[in-house]
């Protein structure tokens, strides 16, 4: 998908039809009710915004992501960091390394609107992205939590890996 083409295409659309468009950081996560637009069934964009224009909107707020160095990083951080079994490292090194190309490239187009006090949202997602937050996902599945940092360790195995608790129990 080439968002660069469909952030243009949406932008022409919403002038067209009277639409003023907010320019502005992620509305993801709010705090309140949302509503996802279904993009696998129906990825064309002029479909939410007569869905809005129906329902009276005139304000859109647009939002573009960039794969940014940084957010990168804070994976490659996390996999240094996190104790990973090295098959695991290896293979997640090695996809987040496939990634390093994107940086810097757009990789989503957030367009929402409120009504009756629900947030509304198309999102469309460059592929590249869909990996990284795949990868993003599958990565934070090692963190261990900060009440767990300092655990005392189980029993040691035959593999010479200490184990951490994995659960809590009753004495009752």
């Amino acid at each position: 998908m080439d968002l660069e083409k469909l952030k243009k295409e949406i932008r022409e659309y919403l002038e067209k039809r009277g639409v003023a468009v907010f320019h502005g950081l992620s509305r993801l996560p709010g705090e309140q009710q949302v509503v996802i637009w279904d993009f696998e069934l129906h990825p064309d964009f002029k479909e939410f915004v007569t869905c809005a224009s129906a329902l009276g909107i005139k304000v859109m707020h647009m939002h573009e992501r960039i794969l940014t160095q940084d957010s990168w990083d804070d994976i490659e951080t996390s996999l240094e960091t996190f104790e990973l079994p090295a098959t695991a490292h290896t293979d997640l090194s090695r996809r987040l390394k496939a990634l390093a190309p994107y940086i810097g490239f757009l990789a989503g187009i957030e367009l929402t609107f409120d009504f009756e006090s629900r947030l509304y949202i198309f999102e469309a997602r460059a592929e590249f992205f869909n990996e990284f937050l795949e990868l993003d996902d599958e990565v934070s599945l090692y963190e261990v939590p900060d009440f767990m940092k300092d655990a005392p360790m189980g029993d040691e195995d035959d593999d010479d890996e200490p184990r951490r608790p994995t659960g809590f129990f009753s004495r009752n």
